[in-house]
């Protein structure tokens, strides 16, 4: 599962490399594999589960926002993108499934993911 993130909405054609993030949680990593773009950084809190269900599999993610270098105010937009690969033979992927990108690049270009609204409820 890869978890893309554009914290401060800049949504610039091309990765910042500032708070810009390329997150991926795989199965049998102690730890998030941070994308090439992102800054190579992992806080101390950044952390994750990945557990399997009866029809299919939870992911539960803790993303510190000291790691993504903006203030978590209310109205703040974060862009967000949330893609599942599907992978069962270990080699490239077979499938996959996004949120919001409708073209298969946004791990090279952050305009294509959505907007989340902090709304302080």
């Amino acid at each position: 599962m890869e978890f893309y993130i554009d914290a401060d909405n800049s949504r610039n054609s091309s990765y910042d490399g500032v708070n810009d993030f390329k997150l991926t949680f795989a199965w049998g990593r102690d730890q998030v594999i941070i994308g090439e773009q992102s800054p190579q950084y992992i806080h101390p809190d950044l952390s994750y589960e990945l557990a399997e269900t009866e029809d299919g599999y939870t992911l539960h993610a803790k993303i510190p926002w000291a790691m993504l270098g903006v203030q978590a105010d209310v109205r703040h937009r974060v862009g967000i993108e949330v893609q599942v690969n599907d992978d069962d033979d270990g080699g490239t992927r077979e499938q996959k499934i996004s949120w919001m990108a409708q073209e298969d690049n946004a791990m090279n270009d952050p305009r294509l993911f959505g907007v989340v609204l902090i709304s302080g409820r």
